[in-house]
């Protein structure tokens, strides 16, 4: 049995944020959920490479790694329910680091434009990711919904520890990717541990995945070498396998 620190990074992702308070931070950063790996249609890339779901978001979108090789190697490519793709990362590390960062959902809305340099448009993602954090907040507090803690992700920490040392890792990941085993959410809090901001839990949820933070400038120039490899690589491009229509990416 390995050391988790050693488990690869794909099972160590779909570990962590199975759990329940670290997949509600995942959620809150970029919508990325694990368990959601149904595309809303049949797709294939056009090559006829391997493609593989592993994760998704209540908007129907779906994040794929694509081709042959190692998983942590493989691109990433994030496909929207309006027939719209494209690549986030060029290897899992990359990706991850884009989802699970503060600046996620400014950096996704202005990767394509080239009317500024990418220190302007690291500006604007950051404005704009603040903007949208801020709304969700509001949203939270409307609900009645506390924000994670850190309390809440030291206690899934503890329990993933614990089965990180017991033989049964590897089924009991299984089981809860097959909802057969589940831990439960707590929403009581008691003020001792404060709200987390946006960048503290990806702080958070980057460190226990091994992952670093990124800034926002190394994000979009990431997002524009996956723009050239996207454009270098026609075979990568995403097909409606009923169609044969070819996403726009």
């Amino acid at each position: 049995m390995p050391e988790t620190d050693e488990l690869p990074l794909l099972l160590r992702m779909r570990t962590l944020l199975s759990m329940p308070n670290h997949r509600r931070a995942a959620e809150m950063l970029s919508d990325f959920e694990t368990g959601r790996t149904d595309h809303v249609e049949d797709v294939h890339l056009r090559s006829g490479a391997p493609l593989d779901p592993i994760g998704g978001e209540d908007s129907g979108g779906t994040y794929f790694l694509c081709g042959d090789g190692d998983d942590e190697q493989r691109p990433v490519l994030h496909a929207d329910s309006e027939g719209n793709a494209t690549y986030i990362g060029l290897n899992l590390r990359w990706a991850l680091e884009l989802l699970l960062s503060p600046v996620h959902h400014g950096v996704m809305a202005v990767q394509h434009r080239r009317d500024a340099g990418l220190d302007v448009l690291a500006a604007r993602a950051e404005e704009y990711a603040a903007e949208q954090w801020a709304d969700l907040l509001d949203v939270y507090a409307e609900k009645g919904i506390t924000v994670t803690t850190e309390e809440d992700l030291d206690d899934d920490l503890d329990d993933y520890e614990y089965r990180s040392s017991d033989e049964a890792l590897y089924e009991w990941v299984q089981d809860v990717l097959d909802g057969e085993d589940s831990l439960e959410v707590s929403d009581d809090w008691d003020g001792e541990y404060p709200p987390l901001s946006a960048a503290e839990i990806s702080r958070l949820l980057l460190s226990r995945l091994g992952l670093e933070r990124r800034t926002t400038a190394e994000l979009l120039a990431h997002l524009r070498e996956c723009a050239e490899f996207t454009r270098a690589n026609p075979g990568f491009a995403l097909v409606n396998s009923a169609e044969g229509n070819i996403y726009r990416m």
